[in-house]
């Protein structure tokens, strides 16, 4: 993983932690300043997270999008999520059946 890749990931596991729609999140002297980088890659970080969905641009900064993306993790974690409701309530069924038995 490139310094570019970890620090838009660093910076995305911010925005998703802590999304306030339309907040001012950061500036490329900011993230140049914490991630100790050179301005290119300051800007190509926040370039990826924009191109992503994560934050808009505007002369004074980098701010939140109004809603964040559903990445292929999230749709994945909210599948299996289903699946486990979904086995939870066959085995309800089941045990009510077996307590109706008794």
């Amino acid at each position: 993983m490139t310094k570019r890749e970890k620090i838009a990931e660093t910076l995305r596991e911010r925005i998703v932690s802590n999304h306030q729609a339309n907040m001012h999140f950061t500036s490329v002297y900011a993230v140049c300043d914490e991630f100790n980088v050179a301005t290119g890659t300051a800007v190509a970080a926040m370039g990826d997270l924009q191109d992503a969905g994560y934050v808009y641009s505007n002369h004074q900064g980098y701010f939140m999008a109004a809603s964040l993306p559903i990445t292929e993790r999230e749709d994945e974690r909210r599948a299996v999520v289903a699946a486990i409701r979904d086995e939870a309530r066959r085995l309800q069924d089941i045990a009510d059946r077996l307590d109706r038995t008794i």
